[in-house]
């Protein structure tokens, strides 16, 4: 637990001239899955992660909902990660083809800022929310002075060819030809 002592790990980034306060802990939903669900929405997409038995039964879900700015916005960062990754080695039917019903999930929440990374097989998503009006507020700050607290929303860990197929999957089909 953060404490003054022990405060909670930061990460500063920068995302539109402002300065963002990454927050590692606590993550109020953490989760393993071995299934993703991609949707467009309109401008915006709903993304859902599932972690389903050998029958097929949804054990676990978590969902969320991103406007198509904030992907547009962090879609170089990703198409230069997955280039690093690589062509994954399962098949994209292993992972996809999951669809969670409105009552497998608890509720839907909204992120802006995404981080992704691997340790060797296992991969991590990283999911982030911050109000977006924070930033005007920053206009009679100096920059030094114009930082945003993030919140964390999600940790959710998977193997490392379902996080390739997610991301070739999100940026479409020519993602690894443009990374």
């Amino acid at each position: 637990m953060p404490t003054k002592a022990n405060p909670p790990s930061k990460e500063p980034h920068r995302k539109e001239g402002v300065t963002l306060d990454i927050r590692y802990s606590p993550f109020p939903k953490v989760l393993f899955c071995n299934r993703f669900h991609i949707e467009k929405i309109g401008d915006h997409v709903f993304l859902a992660f599932g972690l389903l038995s050998a029958s097929s039964e949804t054990l676990d879900a978590y969902g969320l909902v991103v406007t198509g700015a904030d992907l547009e916005m962090q879609r170089a960062n990703w198409l230069d990660y997955l280039g690093k990754l690589g062509m994954p080695t399962a098949p994209h039917h292993r992972f996809a083809g999951w669809n969670p019903s409105a009552n497998q999930l608890r509720g839907v929440e909204t992120a802006n800022f995404f981080r992704f990374g691997r340790v060797g097989p296992v991969a991590e998503f990283r999911f982030f929310v911050f109000p977006i009006t924070r930033m005007m507020d920053f206009k009679d700050l100096t920059p030094e002075k114009q930082e945003i607290e993030t919140v964390p929303l999600a940790l959710i860990r998977c193997d490392l060819d379902l996080q390739i197929h997610f991301l070739m999957t999100l940026l479409g089909p020519d993602a690894l030809e443009h990374s």
